[in-house]
């Protein structure tokens, strides 16, 4: 009797086990034939100067709560049009920054960059090229090490603009090249590389279910965050406090920042350093939402903290700064970011773009004619 309930449930389990195959090989090819969901194509490859870049030749969809939005990268390897002959450009601008500058969220044709360059063709009648190297994830070091090793090379640009995101770039700053690799396209920590992940990493590079399941899985997850642990880039944030981690950053982010103004006066072309803020630093909500998550009181905190040390060094370096705090918050109305997703919305990056405008027109209007 008891052989015979064993073997029945062995029985119902098989059973069971081959009707919830059967439904996914089916929900599989209903995910690849009828919805089309596209695998996550590799986005990274790794790099030997500036430990990954962009996959050229590809194309994928940015997605998060807020948006889903199609991306292609040239064959370059950047996120912009197919640049024209480096030997008839009149003047070329290259953008460097993190995925801000790349444009999360908003199509090429609305990022700052290509707002930028449509201005400056429209006043000038010049062949003016705005090219956006943004990389997302790129610290300040990253990109310096891409001006060194490809930029130059790649674009010969007449200016460099290097954008500044007080929202992580300290943090992607003091990331250590040995502790991470690209996996499937994406760049990962080392320590995280378990079983339980490499398995995840293969089922979303292989399977449409895994790539749909994990979107509402990860969607979830954007809406529920919170978190105890102060992160890094909220740290810099608090007054008069020691913290070596902190300063170390600092460190690495200024002695970037220094390489890149040597670089560009041995070229003898423009350097601008842009400040975009955090959405912490705009709006207030965001701002309460966080100190509740962190159990931060007000006064132990300097929102301007880091655009007053940025800002400092910049003019003891003789570097053209353009902070963009004060001009956010006057427009804030216009919703500058999305709001789950921590990037800048379309508004954003047309603000971005009006105002970095004029301090551009002043750099060059002595190498090319533009109109009073």
């Amino acid at each position: 009797m008891i052989k015979g309930k064993k073997g029945k449930l062995l029985v119902n389990l098989l059973v069971l086990l081959v009707t919830i195959v059967f439904f996914l090989i089916v929900f599989e090819i209903f995910l690849r034939v009828v919805i089309k969901v596209p695998v996550p194509p590799a986005r990274f490859i790794p790099d030997r100067y500036t430990e990954y870049r962009l996959q050229p030749d590809s194309t994928f969809v940015m997605r998060s709560p807020d948006f889903s939005t199609p991306t292609t990268i040239n064959s370059l390897g950047i996120r912009d049009n197919e640049l024209r002959d480096l030997e008839k450009k009149e003047y070329r601008i290259l953008m460097l920054g993190d995925s801000l500058t790349f444009g999360n969220g908003v199509l090429l044709n609305d990022t700052f960059s290509q707002l930028i360059e449509k201005r400056l063709q429209k006043k000038t009648g010049k062949d003016i090229e705005v090219i956006n190297a943004g990389t997302g994830g790129y610290g300040t070091v990253n990109e310096m090490k891409y001006l060194r090793h490809y930029g130059f090379e790649l674009f010969n640009p007449d200016m460099v603009i290097v954008n500044y995101f007080v929202g992580n770039d300290l943090s992607d700053n003091l990331r250590k090249a040995e502790n991470f690799t690209v996996m499937s396209g994406y760049l990962v920590s080392i320590k995280s590389l378990t079983l339980m992940n490499r398995i995840k990493f293969f089922l979303f590079a292989h399977s449409r279910t895994a790539v749909f399941l994990g979107r509402i899985i990860n969607d979830k997850l954007a809406y529920d965050k919170k978190g105890d642990e102060l992160p890094l880039d909220f740290k810099q944030f608090i007054k008069d406090q020691e913290d070596a981690e902190i300063e170390e950053g600092w460190n690495l982010t200024f002695a970037a920042l220094e390489e890149i103004k040597k670089m560009t006066d041995e070229k003898e072309i423009p350097f601008i350093l842009v400040i975009i803020p955090m959405k912490e630093q705009v709006y207030n909500h965001f701002f309460e939402n966080a100190k509740e998550n962190f159990n931060l009181k007000q006064e132990q905190l300097d929102m301007t903290l880091v655009n007053t040390k940025l800002v400092k060094f910049a003019q003891e370096q003789n570097i053209t700064i353009l902070d963009l705090h004060e001009p956010f918050k006057e427009a804030k109305e216009q919703g500058l970011y999305f709001e789950i997703d921590s990037h800048m919305s379309q508004e954003g990056h047309s603000i971005t773009a009006e105002k970095t405008y004029p301090l551009i027109i002043k750099e060059i209007k002595e190498k090319v004619s533009v109109e009073q």
